[in-house]
């Protein structure tokens, strides 16, 4: 008794072409999601360093006004 022989079965010239764009169509919304996963990290960043600049610039101006009232007690008490 002879086992049948299984031939592997070949996918049509249509089938491959089908695959090629689903595969196509997958590679491009994962290259998306990469892009938009790296702008949203870079945005992160971008933000932590404005939140930073801002409050260096609110520390420099309490220091300036600090400066200048006490400049103008010392003009006082001369």
């Amino acid at each position: 008794m002879d086992a049948p022989v299984e031939t592997p079965t070949e996918s049509s010239v249509g089938e491959l072409f089908g695959r090629l764009g689903e595969d196509g169509r997958a590679f491009v919304q994962a290259e998306v999601g990469l892009v938009k996963a790296i702008a949203a990290h870079r945005i992160a960043k971008a933000r932590n360093g404005g939140i930073a600049l801002l409050v260096a610039i609110l520390l420099i101006n309490a220091a300036i006004i600090a400066l200048v009232v006490s400049i103008a007690l010392a003009l006082a008490l001369a």
